[in-house]
C-alpha cells in the first residue's frame, strides 16, 4: 500500500464498542461511534498526495438485531471541504457490492448528509457503512469519540487498514434510522466471543474474552455468561459491573478444558438478558481440544541485505529479542532490499510470502497481531529498542501459543573427507488433529551459516561489518518443500549434500521444518514445526582425534558451542558426541 499518511502513533489496544440513541418512543435514531460535534482538536492525519479513499464503521448483528425491521432513511459523514466524487453507501461487508448507495459529490466542512432514495431495512445482518472519494492533498482523516474496533476502517488503493489502532476515535460516520416503535429500555446482546487460542489442551484452562453490548435505554448490570465446551457441564462467570446505555463491556473469563475428545469442538457461550429476548443472546466459536502435541520450536525469517541501511538496526532488534531463545529457530534471507552477493534462489522465492522490503521477519509464516495487512511479515527497523522490543514480545507470545501436532527430529552424519554431509530427517503426527487441520503438508530442508564474511561492508553497519549470521546457503527440497509421503503415521527423508569447500561445517546448521505448501496465498503457507543440528555436534571439528581403542567424548550447548568436560554443569542438557573406530554418534544427555 502507498504510502500517503503523514506520522502515526501505532499502540495495542483493546477496543470497546458505542452505540448512540436516541430515547425509548418511536423516533429518529443516529448509529455511530462518534461525537456529534466536530473540533478544531479532534485528531486529523493528514493525506500527503491526492488519493482515492475510503472510509468505514462496521455495525454487528447483535448491535442491529434491537433494529430490525427499522429502516436507513440517510447517511452522513463528517470531513473538511474539498473531497471529490463521494458517494455514501451500505455493504454486507468491505469486499461486496453496496446494497445502498447515493451520489454526494463535494464535500462541504463539517456534516455532509444524503437521503437515500430508497430506505434500507435492517434485517439484523452485518452491515458497513462508508463512503468513497477523492480527498486532496492536506486533506485529513477526522476520528473523535470513543476508540472502537468496529469504528474506523480505512482504504487507499482498495488496500483496507484498521484505523482504530491510532486510539484516537472513530471515524465521523452516521447512519440516522427511523424506528417503528418503541426502543426497548432493557436490550443486551452477546457481541463476540473469543478465545486466547483456538486450541485447548485437556487438563488446562483456557482464556476468553466475550464483548455485551446494551441497546436499551437504561444502565444494567453486567448479566451472567454461560458457557459449554463440547460434552463438558455447563461453566458460568459473574461479573460485579453496569454496562452504560448504548455501550458494551468486555469480559474476560477462563474455562477449564477436560475429557475432551481430540479433534474439533464446539463451545457454546450465552447470557441472561433482563428483557427476556434470546436472538442476539448467544453464540458459538470452535476449539480443537487434544492431549498428545509435540516439542516445538518457532522459525523466524529474517529479510535483509548488503544494501539496506536499516537492516542493521533490524539484526539488532531480532538479536535482541530472540537471539538466547532455544526454541527460536533463525534464517536469514539476503532479499527484500534488492539483492546481494549472499542471495539464493530459495530466498527468492520466499518473498512471494509479502515481502516487499527490508528489513522485515516474520515467525512460523504466521499472520500476528503486528504483522502487515495481507501478509506474516513485519517490520523490524526500530530505532528505538525499548518499542522494537515491545512489538517482538507480542509477536513471539502470540507464535509460542500454537501447539504442534507433528514432530521433526534431524540425524546426520559429516564425512570430514569427502565433504559429504548427510542428514535423515523423520517424525509422527497426531492424526486427530493433523487430519482435520492440514489437507496436505511440505517438509522443507535448509542449510544455513553463520560468520560468512562478505566481500561488501554492510550499509549502515561499522566500518568492518563484513559478517553475516544464518545466512541461508541452499535449500535441500523446492524453496516451499517437498510433499511429505506418509506411512501411517510418521515420516522419514533423508537428504545428501557434499559441501563447498568455502562453507565451513562448524558455522553450519541444518534446518527442517513441516509446512503447509504455498498455493498463492501469503496466508496459507504456515509452518507448523521446526527443528534444527549444528554441523560442530556431529564431527571432530578443531582438531578433536579419535582412537581405535578407546572412545573419544565431546560436550556442546544445544546451540552448538563446545564445552569443556570440567565445566559441565549440573542438571544441565548437553549433546554429547562419542567418536569411535565404527565412527560418530550424538545423542542429548543430562548431567546429573
Amino acid at each position: 500500500m502507498k504510502k500517503v499518511f503523514g506520522k502515526r502513533i501505532y499502540c495495542v489496544i483493546t477496543a470497546l464498542m458505542l452505540l448512540i440513541t436516541s430515547g425509548t418512543q418511536a423516533a429518529t435514531v443516529i448509529l455511530g461511534y462518534c461525537n456529534n460535534e466536530i473540533k478544531d482538536t479532534d485528531y486529523r492525519n493528514d493525506i500527503q498526495f491526492d488519493a482515492p479513499i475510503q472510509g468505514a464503521i462496521r455495525f454487528t448483528s447483535a448491535q442491529l438485531s434491537a433494529y430490525k425491521g427499522a429502516k436507513i432513511t440517510k447517511l452522513r459523514i463528517g470531513t473538511e471541504a474539498g473531497m471529490t466524487k463521494t458517494y455514501l453507501w451500505i455493504r454486507p461487508s468491505l469486499s461486496l457490492p453496496a446494497v445502498a448507495i447515493k451520489r454526494l459529490g463535494t464535500t462541504a466542512d463539517g456534516w455532509n448528509e444524503v437521503t437515500l432514495d430508497s430506505p434500507y431495512t435492517i434485517t439484523g445482518d452485518e452491515i458497513y457503512i462508508g463512503f468513497n472519494g477523492t480527498m486532496p492533498q492536506g486533506n485529513h482523516i477526522i476520528l473523535n469519540g470513543t476508540t472502537n474496533s468496529n469504528g474506523a476502517f480505512v482504504a487507499i488503493d482498495n488496500q483496507w487498514e484498521d484505523f482504530s489502532t491510532e486510539n484516537a476515535g472513530s471515524l465521523l460516520i452516521q447512519a440516522v434510522v427511523e424506528t417503528e416503535g418503541e426502543t426497548a429500555t432493557a436490550d443486551l446482546g452477546l457481541e463476540s466471543i473469543q478465545a486466547d487460542s483456538k486450541f485447548a489442551k485437556n487438563g488446562e484452562k483456557r482464556n476468553f474474552m466475550a464483548t455485551i453490548g446494551n441497546y436499551g435505554s437504561e444502565t444494567v448490570k453486567v448479566p451472567t455468561l454461560h458457557f459449554q465446551i463440547g460434552n463438558m457441564p455447563e461453566q458460568t462467570y459473574t461479573e460485579e459491573n453496569e454496562i452504560k446505555a448504548g455501550s458494551n463491556i468486555t469480559v474476560n473469563f477462563s474455562g477449564e478444558v477436560s475429557n475432551l475428545p481430540e479433534g474439533k469442538n464446539t463451545m457454546k457461550v450465552w447470557i441472561d438478558d433482563p428483557n427476556g429476548s434470546a436472538d442476539n443472546n448467544s453464540l458459538e466459536t470452535e476449539l480443537y481440544a487434544y492431549t498428545t502435541s509435540y516439542p516445538r520450536k518457532i522459525l523466524l525469517e529474517q529479510f535483509t541485505t548488503i544494501n539496506c541501511t536499516n537492516c542493521p538496526a533490524g539484526n539488532r532488534t531480532l538479536n535482541k529479542n530472540f537471539g538466547n531463545k532455544d526454541n527460536v529457530v533463525w534464517v536469514a534471507h539476503h532479499v527484500g532490499y534488492g539483492e546481494d552477493e549472499l542471495t539464493v534462489d530459495a530466498s527468492r522465492d520466499i518473498m512471494n510470502l509479502g515481502v516487499t522490503s527490508a528489513p522485515l521477519a516474520m515467525l512460523d509464516r504466521t499472520q500476528l497481531a503486528i504483522s502487515e495487512n495481507g501478509a506474516p511479515t513485519f517490520g523490524i527497523g526500530y530505532s528505538n529498542e525499548s518499542i522494537g522490543a515491545q512489538f517482538m514480545s507480542i509477536a513471539y507470545a502470540q507464535a509460542n501459543l500454537q501447539p504442534s501436532f507433528v514432530s521433526v527430529n534431524i540425524n546426520a552424519e559429516y564425512n570430514e573427507q569427502t565433504r559429504e554431509l548427510k542428514a535423515t530427517v523423520s517424525g509422527e503426527k497426531n492424526d486427530d488433529l493433523y487430519s482435520i487441520l492440514y489437507d496436505k503438508t511440505n517438509l522443507t530442508v535448509y542449510l544455513t551459516e553463520d560468520n560468512v564474511k562478505a566481500n561488501t561492508v554492510q550499509t549502515g553497519g561499522g566500518a568492518n561489518d563484513f559478517y553475516h549470521n544464518h545466512v541461508l546457503r541452499e535449500a535441500l527440497t523446492e524453496a516451499f518443500g517437498d510433499e511429505l509421503v506418509w506411512n501411517g503415521n510418521s515420516y522419514t527423508a533423508t537428504f545428501t549434500k557434499t559441501l563447498p569447500e568455502n562453507w565451513k561445517p562448524e558455522d553450519m546448521k541444518i534446518i527442517a521444518f513441516v509446512n503447509r505448501p504455498y498455493t498463492g496465498s501469503a496466508l496459507n503457507a504456515e509452518v507448523l514445526n521446526t527443528n534444527s543440528v549444528n554441523l560442530s555436534t556431529l564431527t571432530a571439528i578443531n582438531g578433536a582425534t579419535t582412537s581405535i581403542n578407546k572412545a573419544s567424548h565431546r560436550y556442546f550447548t544445544l546451540q552448538g558451542m563446545p564445552v569443556r568436560e570440567a565445566d559441565l554443569q549440573s542438571k544441565a542438557v548437553y549433546i554429547e558426541q562419542i567418536t569411535t573406530a565404527n565412527g560418530i554418534q550424538s545423542r542429548k544427555v543430562v548431567m546429573e
